[in-house]
């Protein structure tokens, strides 16, 4: 059964809902937004799309629901239909059965145990970093999810600043997380938001696809194997020795 329905009223659900007054999915633990899916046997049980795509909870019969969402919400609905979109992308080319031995893929450079490879797909050139990062697999998600504004602290060529003959680049994106099969992926894409216009001090940078692939090493302790695509569009000509850098 998949059909579209109204839920008339939050008070009635037993789910928590998050700070926007929206249904978190009960499997994922992130915002449900657009649509997902309630357990006809399990009542108060709701289940997000994407988690939905990947089988979960089907053992029960799942009914597909129309959200509706507080204004806040509605407001950036734009964003997260973006990125949901871009989502989807990193999730297939994450899940090609050639991305793990990059059979298809020009290897970059190689040093220090991480490895550049690139290809081109239909937005572009894209990258994929593959590598280790000390810490635990959980640190190092919430590290990332939540500092991800501080990366000019641990990256000078991040920085607010110009880099020698190059002028530096801003960014602005919607971005989600979700864990899937004891996976945690991080999937931003850039957007447009009339309140965050492009500034004299920077180059607005276009970001079709940034996505992270972290889990912990099956066999280091306190290690965590991340796998980083990005296709970007830099708005103009970089030396290659700086972009590679």
């Amino acid at each position: 059964m998949d059909r579209d329905m109204e839920i008339p009223s939050y008070k009635d659900i037993k789910t928590p809902l998050n700070e926007l007054g929206d249904i978190n999915c009960c499997i994922c633990k992130e915002n449900m937004y657009e649509y997902g899916f309630n357990c006809l046997q399990c009542n108060s049980l709701f289940v997000c799309k994407h988690c939905e795509q990947i089988g979960a909870h089907s053992e029960h019969v799942l009914i597909r629901i129309k959200l509706k969402h507080s204004p806040e919400h509605k407001k950036y609905s734009f964003a997260l239909k973006t990125v949901s979109e871009a989502f989807n992308e990193a999730i297939e080319i994450f899940n090609d059965a050639k991305f793990d031995s990059k059979e298809d893929w020009q290897k970059e450079v190689k040093n220090d145990g991480s490895a550049v490879y690139s290809k081109q797909i239909k937005q572009g050139k894209v990258f994929v970093l593959t590598g280790e990062l000390p810490g635990k697999w959980e640190d190092v998600l919430k590290y990332q999810w939540t500092k991800v504004n501080e990366m000019s602290t641990y990256n000078d060529k991040y920085a607010d600043a110009d880099f020698m003959v190059v002028k530096s680049r801003d960014y602005v994106v919607a971005r989600m997380k979700r864990i899937i099969n004891g996976n945690a992926y991080l999937v931003a894409r850039s957007i447009e938001l009339s309140e965050l216009p492009e500034t004299k001090r920077h180059i607005r940078g276009h970001i079709h696809i940034g996505a992270g692939r972290l889990a912990p090493h099956p066999s280091k302790q306190d290690t965590t194997i991340i796998d980083y695509i990005m296709c970007i569009d830099l708005k103009g000509l970089i030396p290659k020795s700086i972009a590679n850098s």
